[in-house]
């Protein structure tokens, strides 16, 4: 869009403080800005945010950026581990195979119960421990004769610094390790040095050296558990002769005498006494029920139906005939006949002769109760007399019971400590070696350590790992820009192009690169800064265009040639000036004429078309910067500066301005705030953070419209760089 006919406005600048070096008065004629969309709109925050968490494609970005560090690293921590690889010494390492079944429990049964031994995993660990033990290590190198090869440290300088040197059991347990087989009673003993031989003769002689201490051990073991059992015997002798003289002395004195069924003569008489006594009472009570059941029967019914005996049986037996012969005869002969009255007869003598039995067994019965009665009332004043007796003897039954138990308890554990001393002598003599070889050590000639293939493979993987930590610590100290993402998230503004890095190309041939190299990947990116351009505002791009950067020698000079070139290739009236009144470049770049120029126009000595010169590139006319001022400042302070920009802004469609760097001057926020818009240039891998966001601050405080950021120098690396691969792939394939 053109501004030719735009009226200027004539504004106050504020914040141009004595800090920027813009002067106090310093008053701006400047088109009005063209309608701009909010920064939000088209960055939203969520954008400019640093991300959170881990980002993978950052990592790998970071690695790749630094790859010929990272490669340098590994590739010296591999040579390194391969030169000390083989200036180690060779190791050789013997190793045998040893069975360990559980220990024997016939003599440690005697003294302990097998309830309480200690679990399996306890008991492996013991012997492990043993196989590692000082004095087994000493027992070996006594064996060998090999003490004086141990006896000296080979640590060299580092043994001269411990307070004590080593003594030769730490120096052999160097060499040694035990492996214990899972789920078996095996274990395997290996043994690491620098001579074979000597290796297979210390791991054989440990395998030897152990089997012949555990037995010694076992037999020491028996040895000690006799004369512990025989003196615990001693003592269980002397107190059960104690207990049974005690207990005689006092059976004596008190003329107890103690019966097979530990019981005394009087408690035996007593009771006796008390199960005759219970019987007579048992016998008395009978006879009185039998009495009762006679008397009450002889009251209402006839006293022979209660009686069983066998007389009783018989004669009711024949009574019983007698009536059935009476009952007969009446029925045939008439009961008045003489044959009846005889059966009758016959009948009642029977029954008289019943009672009267009857009547005996009562009086018997009476006799036989008065005589258990008296019997009973005997046997009672008897026990009484007893008990009265045995009261007094009773404590004295109770102590006599209480020693013979105590001798009792004392003749058990005597017999039962014998049978144990006696089980302890049959064990001592049995071989219980529990240990055994299963395979025996052979000299080893292939060298165990060190092994180059592991060795390198170790060594490159900790040169990857500090090549990775020497480029985050280098990443962590380097404060420069280094992506696109890092450059919007500290400035907060869009990024609108990326120039890449091309190297083995001079500045002029860079600066003129659309022209000499259309398909190049810096024309691609120009020409894609220049369509970014085309959408930043909602009215398009700016007429007036400003290039600055933070500090010198960013490459803004080369982007704002390209950029102008680019537009006057598209059909448009250009004008490039180079307002860089300190150290200008763009007149050695396009090899025009400087001795007039922006200084010139500026003084007020020329006119602008006599200032301008034609580039030979059609509708590209440059504003060289003219013989250098004493103070630049001072001339770009001045109203010629502005009514420059105001006629040119009414000749061309594009106004590209190229500018000085931001800090220490004050030159670019003058021309920033006249331009419509501000585009600040970054060097990739190279600007620091401090000074773009110093530069901002500044521009900000000028009233400076700043459109957005260009990264210059950008390394290829990701998605954002693919369409310049793209269209490198495409340069190069035959065009159809």
């Amino acid at each position: 869009m053109s501004a030719k006919n735009t009226p200027l406005h004539v504004e106050n600048s504020v914040g141009n403080s004595a800090e920027n070096g813009i002067p106090e008065n310093f008053t701006t004629l400047r088109p009005p800005q063209v309608a701009t969309a909010p920064l939000n709109a088209i960055y939203p925050e969520e954008l400019l945010e640093p991300s959170k968490g881990l980002n993978i494609r950052e990592f790998w970005n970071v690695l790749v950026r630094h790859k010929k560090l990272l490669g340098t690293i590994t590739a010296l921590a591999l040579l390194l581990s391969l030169i000390i690889t083989l200036l180690m010494k060779p190791i050789y390492r013997a190793s045998t195979t040893i069975q360990i079944e559980r220990q024997s429990t016939a003599v440690a049964d005697v003294v302990i119960e097998p309830t309480a031994r200690r679990s399996e995993r306890d008991y492996w660990q013991t012997q492990i421990q043993l196989l590692q033990s000082n004095t087994l290590a000493n027992a070996v190198m006594d064996k060998l004769d090999i003490k004086d090869t141990f006896t000296s440290s080979k640590d060299g300088f580092l043994s001269s610094l411990r307070s004590a040197p080593p003594t030769p059991e730490v120096n052999f347990l160097k060499g040694l390790q035990v492996e214990p087989l899972n789920t078996s009673q095996l274990i395997m003993i290996h043994y690491e040095s620098n001579d074979p031989e000597l290796s297979s003769k210390i791991v054989n002689a440990i395998a030897d050296t152990f089997i012949h201490t555990n037995l010694e051990r076992q037999y020491k073991s028996t040895e000690y558990t006799q004369k512990f059992l025989q003196t615990q015997l001693d003592q269980a002798k002397e107190r059960l002769s104690k207990s049974e003289t005690v207990l005689n002395q006092f059976a004596l004195d008190n003329k107890i005498i103690a019966l097979d069924n530990n019981q005394t003569t009087s408690t035996h008489i007593l009771t006796k006494l008390s199960d005759e006594f219970v019987d007579a009472e048992r016998e008395r009570i009978k006879l009185e029920n039998e009495l009762q059941q006679l008397t009450s029967a002889a009251n209402s019914l006839d006293p022979s139906m209660i009686l069983n005996t066998p007389h009783m049986r018989t004669l009711k037996k024949k009574l019983g005939q007698l009536e059935d012969s009476y009952a007969s005869t009446k029925k045939r002969y008439g009961s008045k006949s003489r044959k009846a009255r005889t059966a009758k007869k016959k009948v009642e003598y029977a029954r008289g002769k019943i009672r009267s039995e009857a009547h005996v067994y009562k009086q018997s019965l009476d006799s036989r109760l008065a005589a258990a009665k008296l019997a009973e009332a005997g046997l009672e004043k008897r026990l009484n007399e007893l008990q009265t007796t045995g009261l007094d003897a009773q404590s004295k039954v109770h102590t006599f019971n209480n020693l013979k138990r105590e001798a009792h308890s004392n003749q058990t554990i005597y017999q039962s400590l014998l049978e144990r001393i006696k089980e302890v002598g049959v064990a001592s003599g049995i071989e219980s070696n529990n240990i055994t070889v299963i395979d025996k050590a052979n000299i080893p000639y292939n060298k165990y350590k060190p092994k180059i293939k592991t060795n390198l493979i170790f060594g490159t993987l900790i040169g990857f790992l500090l090549g990775i930590a020497a480029i985050f610590l280098r990443e962590f100290m380097d404060d420069s820009i280094k992506d696109a993402d890092e450059l919007e998230r500290i400035t907060k503004l869009p990024m609108l192009g990326m120039i890449p890095e091309y190297k083995g190309r001079s500045n002029t041939d860079i600066a003129q690169q659309i022209i000499k190299e259309p398909r190049s990947q810096i024309s691609e990116a120009i020409r894609s800064l220049r369509t970014a351009l085309s959408f930043s505002t909602q009215n398009g791009a700016p007429q007036t265009l400003f290039f600055t950067s933070s500090e010198p020698a960013e490459g803004k000079t080369t982007i704002a040639l390209n950029l102008a070139t680019a537009y006057a290739l598209a059909g448009e009236n250009v004008l490039l000036i180079d307002a860089d009144l300190r150290n200008p470049s763009v007149h050695t770049l396009l090899k025009v004429d400087n001795r007039q120029g922006l200084s010139n126009y500026l003084t007020g000595s020329t006119d602008m078309p006599s200032s301008t010169k034609q580039t030979t590139i059609s509708g590209l006319q440059v504003l060289p910067s003219g013989p250098l001022p004493p103070d630049p400042v001072e001339l770009l302070s001045g109203r010629r500066i502005k009514e420059l920009i105001e006629k040119a802004s009414e000749q061309y469609d594009r106004i590209i301005i190229d500018g000085p760097p931001v800090l220490g001057l004050a030159d670019a926020l003058i021309l920033a705030n006249i331009a419509d818009a501000t585009l600040m240039t970054i060097h990739s891998e190279t600007t620091l953070k401090a000074p773009v966001l110093a530069s901002l601050k500044r521009l900000k405080q000028a009233k400076a419209y700043v459109l957005g950021t260009l990264m210059n120098k950008a390394t290829p690396r990701g998605a954002a760089y693919s369409y310049f691969q793209y269209d490198q792939k495409s340069a190069d394939q035959p065009s159809g």
